[in-house]
């Protein structure tokens, strides 16, 4: 299954146009999570920095699938109805 990561806040998204090849839904989780990871260890910004920020990883249809906190590499709560125009 292909999987898109979408870098999103509260002002931005930046769009993730080529996605990822996946297994399964658990693979693309550990990928969500060390893409998160990545992103904090690779930029070397502060504590605090990544709060407003989550991977929102949709399918090729175009369906979240989860959320994954930048700040954290948890898995967080979406909003369904937010557009990522």
């Amino acid at each position: 299954m292909r999987c898109f990561f979408h870098l999103v806040n509260h002002d931005e998204v930046v769009h993730d146009l080529e996605g990822v090849e996946v297994l399964n839904l658990e693979r693309a989780k550990q990928q969500a999570i060390q893409a998160a990871a990545e992103l904090r260890h690779e930029l070397g910004i502060q504590e605090g920095d990544w709060d407003d920020w989550h991977l929102r990883v949709e399918d090729a249809d175009g369906d979240v699938l989860f959320a994954i906190s930048v700040a954290t590499g948890e898995t967080m709560p979406i909003d369904r109805g937010r557009s990522l125009s």
